[in-house]
């Protein structure tokens, strides 16, 4: 990896952490021990808990050896609406940044997302092992900005009450491959 690309990633990571402590810093004091994930991960929008970050740990989840990726895993449990703005989002970036994303469908029907007109592919993993070393349940769809370690960076979980915000996290996420590609 070039010196130049490396200074950039590695400000770039910083710049993040910082944002999440700036973030963290506002929240009342929780209990470590928590064991209420969503809430947790509601409250704070953020993909740690106490001072660990959560990590991949589903077995059927691949994560490529070297740079950042965002992974979308979607259930068919979740908000039907959330799904329809979600998938449109992912259907442009995808356009963009097909190496960079990959989708999974948290269950055990391999048709469910037919119903949404998706344009990428999506890999069906079996709903009966936690996506999250933490146990975070997953029922909307959510983004994960992921390393090479498969230690989440950043998270979007979709709500249909905040529809600004989900436009907002994939002009983000549009921004730092754009940033990323110039800069390799």
């Amino acid at each position: 990896m070039k010196k130049s690309t490396f200074i950039f990633i590695t400000s770039l990571l910083i710049l993040l952490n910082v944002s999440l402590l700036f973030q963290v810093s506002h929240l009342n004091n929780k209990d470590d021990n928590s064991s209420n994930a969503i809430e947790v991960f509601d409250k704070w929008g953020l993909e740690s808990i106490g001072t660990s970050h959560a990590k991949i740990n589903h077995s059927e989840i691949e994560i490529p050896d070297s740079g950042i990726f965002f992974v979308v895993v979607m259930t068919d449990v979740g908000c039907s609406s959330c799904m329809v703005n979600e998938i449109r989002l992912l259907n442009k970036l995808y356009n963009d940044f097909p190496n960079k994303i990959d989708v999974y469908l948290h269950s055990n029907s391999d048709s469910y997302l037919e119903q949404y007109n998706n344009t990428f592919p999506v890999q069906v993993i079996s709903n009966k092992e936690n996506i999250l070393d933490n146990g975070f349940e997953f029922t909307n769809p959510v983004g994960l900005i992921i390393d090479s370690n498969k230690l989440i960076q950043d998270i979007h979980l979709a709500k249909p009450e905040n529809p600004g915000n989900r436009n907002f996290y994939y002009k983000k996420i549009k921004s730092l491959f754009n940033s990323l590609k110039t800069k390799t």
